[in-house]
């Protein structure tokens, strides 16, 4: 029996109900949200590590604080990419013994499909798990430390699993004036061979840190009345110390002055 018009449209509006439903079960499944740990982390490996390290030994002024705030922010938004590792640790005292994360997370998806998932929702969670949690560590107080032991605190996260990543980032926010049982730089000058000293003083712990496949950004805390000779003694010291760069994609970038 030959159909009438009328069903023929039906089974057409049918068919065409049936392929759209199909088609958003498909996209559920493909945009469904994976499984994250409890830092937001994929079970897999992150695609991307970046570690931030602040030292604030001595005491920053407001606006270095409120600059170091928004370089850290702009470059998680700008330059990490979704499900990229993020980790924020500081140098104190304390550090030499504990060196412990303020923040450590995955950087979750910051939009999404309104197909299958409210766009609005995937915003909310983004500040409130990921980029609130980022701000507040970078908020958080400090008292000035006796030490600063910033070398050790870099050597200890270049063996880490934080820079393991097969692109990594390490981001230094610091004045660079070691202050440790290895090597007080206020008490250097150039001809004294902060090198040789720091050598001396370091036996048995490593030497200096291997960067593969490590970009390494310096953000310099002003320290002023400083002596040029210090000056000098610091800055052959960090060549020296942070030019182990063998990695096909370690970049070294230490241009980057911060106010105050």
């Amino acid at each position: 029996m030959a159909l009438s018009q009328k069903d023929r449209r039906g089974y057409t509006i049918i068919a065409g109900v049936v392929v759209v439903l199909a088609a958003l079960l498909i996209a559920s499944q493909q945009f469904k949200p994976a499984k994250r740990d409890a830092m937001g982390c994929l079970s897999n490996e992150a695609p991307s590590s970046t570690v931030i390290l602040l030292d604030q030994s001595e005491g920053v002024p407001i606006q270095t604080s409120q600059e170091i705030e928004r370089r850290v922010l702009k470059f998680i938004t700008k330059e990490v990419a979704t499900d990229g590792r993020v980790s924020l640790y500081a140098v104190s005292d304390s550090s030499s013994n504990a060196l412990m994360a303020l923040y450590e997370g995955c950087k979750p998806p910051s939009s999404g499909n309104d197909i299958t998932n409210s766009n609005k929702a995937i915003k909310a969670r983004f500040e409130s798990q990921f980029m609130g949690k980022v701000r507040s560590a970078l908020k958080k107080k400090y008292k000035e430390s006796a030490t600063s032991p910033i070398a050790q605190a870099i050597s200890d996260l270049s063996v880490s699993q934080d820079l393991r990543a097969p692109a990594n980032n390490l981001i230094i926010f610091s004045d660079l004036m070691e202050n440790s049982p290895a090597l007080n730089i206020y008490d250097c000058s150039a001809g004294q061979g902060p090198i040789k000293t720091y050598r001396s003083n370091n036996a048995g712990a490593i030497e200096r840190p291997s960067f593969g496949n490590v970009s390494v950004y310096i953000h310099m805390i002003p320290r002023r009345g400083l002596a040029q000779s210090t000056l000098q003694c610091r800055d052959r010291f960090w060549n020296w110390f942070l030019g182990n760069r063998p990695g096909q994609q370690a970049g070294f970038y230490p241009n980057n002055p911060l106010p105050g």
